[in-house]
């Protein structure tokens, strides 16, 4: 019997710009999920990572295309700490919140970092993704983040 296990994992990011008058924007935008991220769910399997570690979105302006094998953001200007992470199924989503003070500017690169500080370039990167013409984001907006892993069969 020729038994052929596989795993795949993929993402996508979803943005929600919303003015002060309610109006909202979505767009959503595929990503790369890299080594090093598969290493670091690999790890909090395990308990190499524990648990509760801080989860942050980073924005920066890097422009270099993203790699399986990046470790960090090219050149990351702003980090966030999670609002929340939940469950469906086997897709894992992390959810960030920008109030109106907070990333404004125009960003072209974003990433996820497990066991991460508010310190740049810190933690395991999980994700990495350049949003065809970027992200920017006004100080009348808020700007809500939610990133979906999915681990499948392949």
């Amino acid at each position: 019997m020729n038994v052929n296990e596989n795993i795949g994992v993929s993402g996508h990011w979803l943005f929600t710009w919303q003015d002060q008058a309610g109006n909202a924007t979505i767009r959503e935008v595929k990503n790369i999920v890299v080594q090093s991220g598969l290493e670091a769910l690999a790890a909090l399997v395990v308990g190499e990572i524990p648990q509760g570690n801080a989860i942050f979105l980073a924005l920066g302006t890097g422009t270099t295309v993203a790699d399986h094998a990046d470790t960090i953001l090219e050149e990351e200007g702003y980090r966030k700490i999670i609002a929340s992470r939940s469950r469906f199924s086997s897709e894992i989503r992390f959810r960030f919140f920008f109030t109106v003070s907070e990333g404004n500017g125009d960003w072209s690169e974003a990433g996820v970092f497990l066991a991460g500080t508010e310190m740049p370039d810190t933690g395991h990167l999980l994700n990495r993704v350049l949003p065809p013409g970027g992200v920017s984001k006004a100080d009348n907006q808020t700007l809500t983040v939610e990133v979906r892993i999915s681990l499948y069969a392949a």
